[in-house]
């Protein structure tokens, strides 16, 4: 988008009882959550709140939907995908990764999700 700015929150940490095991759901685990928005550059003054999207928003939001409880790490990326990306009309693009910091296998570090049509997070 032309006049557009991107604005990054990440390394969210969410606490959350997700995964295809039932001991994983049981037990619950750490998340991270990375998100990028494009949004548009608006002339004059950007020292308010009312002229961006307030991350704490952002942050809030991916935390209620980590609550429900999800099988799969692609089930919670689309949640936030489509969830923020109705949050402001002035989103022009979304970038969205989940990533389970300890999954139960053996000699995996990490597994992730992203959906970033735009590739937007780096």
């Amino acid at each position: 988008m032309k006049n557009s700015y991107l604005l990054s929150v990440r390394d969210v940490m969410v606490y959350g009882h997700h995964g295809w095991y039932e001991e994983e759901r049981k037990l619950g685990q750490y998340y991270r959550v990375d998100v990028v928005l494009e949004l548009p550059l608006r002339h004059g003054d950007m020292s308010e709140l009312t002229e961006t999207i307030n991350y704490e928003r952002i942050v809030d939001r991916i935390k209620e939907l980590f609550r429900e409880e999800a099988k799969l790490i692609e089930e919670l990326a689309q949640r936030v995908y489509f969830s923020l990306s109705l949050m402001d009309q002035g989103i022009s693009g979304l970038g969205v990764e989940v990533t389970k910091l300890q999954p139960p296998m053996n000699q995996v570090g990490r597994t992730s999700v992203r959906i970033d049509p735009m590739r937007l997070i780096q």
